[in-house]
């Protein structure tokens, strides 16, 4: 199981910030400064700074790399180019030892070199589609939890046992959410809507920031700012249809029905079954804002929710399973609060309430059943 550290889970989404900021193009002398300080920090900033602008560079309109050597680009000294740190200043940490010091400071060039070519890259993006579209398909372990930066300055937070597919145009900004539970923080541009297909639903972003969570059969989706329109895919088309000047639209008797769509707000969630898909009815619910967001600190809250779900949501982040062995206690409701890298506290939890038994002969599973 990859299991990452708050510390780690911090200088992640530190490194996606910085790279994110790096695209907006204006880079102050004092931000110059700070990237820098925080660059030689320790060589993990380094490590995740490079692995998310390799992510953005992925995913960008970016040109054929033997197009733009970096020899030739820092020999023209173009302006384009930041400059983070000067001959002048300090070594990094003398203490450190010459083979650390020699293998910081060359990861750190590494670093400065990745800085100046992707500058170059993000300020004059180009694609090398013929439909002007980028596909990227990304996806997470058991355990693992990453924040993807994209193009245009929003942000993917990718929890375990996740698959997206990105998908980029001049027009549309569209990720399909295959399996799994994601958190999106959307920048704003109204030229561009920002989808997100689970199914045949579509969550539309509003300037927000939400979460998707595709489970099986349902389509849990929570705003924690701005709103989202849930809708059919049938409805998305239509509207489509409706924009495009070029499509003749069809007759009164012709048309379909479309579909009713959800409206949701900050602290709101609703569930769409994918059975029988009804979004006119579907219940919309309070919920707290960190509730919502508790994944990312790597905690499940559990309101009311069924033992087998919530075994499913502890296997979702563990190599150690839980099993249940027993039907009758699938459907036993429970509450709380609970660390999702400790299977081994849950279960105590469970046996202590004296809600069942667990057995342990298996190093690798939890063997849930019945009291007698």
């Amino acid at each position: 199981m990859v299991h990452f550290t708050q510390k780690q889970i911090a200088i992640i989404e530190e490194a996606s910030d910085w790279v994110c900021r790096l695209d907006q193009g204006q880079f102050t002398d004092q931000e110059k400064t700070l990237l820098a300080d925080w660059l030689r920090t320790s060589p993990e900033h380094i490590r995740e700074f490079l692995l998310a602008t390799a992510t953005f560079h992925e995913l960008g309109h970016i040109k054929d790399l033997n197009t733009l050597p970096l020899e030739e680009i820092l020999r023209n000294g173009s302006s384009e180019i930041i400059t983070l740190l000067r001959s002048e200043q300090k070594p990094i940490n003398s203490s450190l030892g010459t083979q650390k010091t020699r293998y910081f400071a060359g990861a750190m060039a590494a670093a400065v070199a990745c800085l100046a070519v992707l500058t170059v890259f993000f300020i004059n993006p180009t694609s090398n589609n013929k439909d002007n579209q980028d596909t990227i398909t990304l996806a997470t372990h058991k355990g693992e939890q990453r924040s993807i930066p994209l193009p245009d300055g929003s942000v993917i937070h990718l929890n375990t046992q996740s698959n997206v597919i990105i998908k980029y145009t001049d027009t549309d900004r569209m990720i399909e959410l295959s399996s799994g539970e994601a958190m999106f923080k959307v920048a704003h541009d109204p030229s561009r809507p920002f989808r997100v297909m689970t199914g045949d639903t579509i969550t539309e972003a509003i300037g927000t920031t939400f979460n998707v969570y595709h489970q099986h059969n349902r389509i849990n989706v929570a705003v924690i700012e701005g709103k989202v329109a849930v809708k059919s895919v049938q409805n998305d088309v239509f509207n489509l249809k409706q924009q495009n000047e070029d499509t003749p639209l069809p007759s009164s008797e012709e048309a379909p029905v479309k579909p009713s769509q959800i409206i949701l707000t900050a602290g709101e969630k609703t569930t769409i079954n994918k059975v029988n898909i009804t979004y006119k009815n579907a219940e919309i619910k309070q919920v707290p804002l960190e509730a919502i967001s508790s994944w990312r600190d790597r905690r499940i809250i559990f309101e009311d929710q069924p033992l087998q779900l919530v075994a499913q949501e502890f296997n979702r982040y563990n190599t150690t399973q839980i099993i249940i062995n027993d039907p009758q206690i699938m459907n036993i409701k429970l509450n709380g609060v609970f660390d999702a890298d400790n299977p081994e506290a849950f279960i105590k939890f469970l046996e202590i309430s004296g809600i069942v038994k667990a057995d342990r002969n298996n190093k690798d599973k939890f063997v849930l059943s019945a009291l007698e």
